[in-house]
């Protein structure tokens, strides 16, 4: 899995799921930064939940 490939899975899974453990997993695998995620359409409000994380 390519980091690209991530970013759109996590996209995804936090669109349907905020709390989704799986994109967390994801995102602390890859060392995904808040900006790389809100490029990819992760609004503020999914990103606030996300602060421990990222």
């Amino acid at each position: 899995m390519t980091r690209s490939e991530a970013l759109k899975i996590v996209s995804q899974e936090l669109t349907q799921n905020p709390s989704n453990i799986a994109a967390k997993k994801l995102i602390s695998l890859f060392g995904l930064t808040a900006e790389e995620l809100s490029e990819v359409g992760i609004t503020y409000e999914i990103l606030r939940t996300l602060d421990g994380l990222i």
